[in-house]
């Protein structure tokens, strides 16, 4: 019984431990290479820093899926990148990182 007991103890915490592990990187569980998030604090998102992201995208003939994400407008683009050459995307990164600074409520994460 007592095997048992600590048996049972150590197959929780492996449980538990492996919760805590997984990866919470946005960009990673919605399956994109970067992921561009706009947030609202209650009175919709940037629309300024949205058009100037989109802008980008779109100059850049990029496959982007754009998802509803809230109530107040909040939405998130999810890229694959694979448009771009290793050194066009760590440019585009920067350059996106850059303008996502710029706007409120803006988050960007790569997988």
């Amino acid at each position: 019984m007592r095997k048992l007991s600590i048996l049972l103890v150590a197959l929780f915490t492996l449980f538990i431990n492996k919760l805590h592990a997984q990866d919470d990187n946005p960009a990673k569980k919605a399956g994109c290479t970067l992921r561009v998030d706009f947030g609202s604090p209650g009175s919709g998102i940037d629309l300024k820093a949205y058009d100037n992201i989109k802008k980008l995208i779109t100059d850049n003939k990029l496959e982007m899926k754009e998802v509803p994400n809230g109530r107040e407008g909040e939405v998130y683009f999810c890229l694959s990148l694979k448009e771009l050459k290793r050194c066009k995307k760590k440019k585009f990164i920067k350059e996106l990182k850059s303008k996502a600074k710029e706007g409120q409520y803006v988050s960007v994460s790569t997988s």
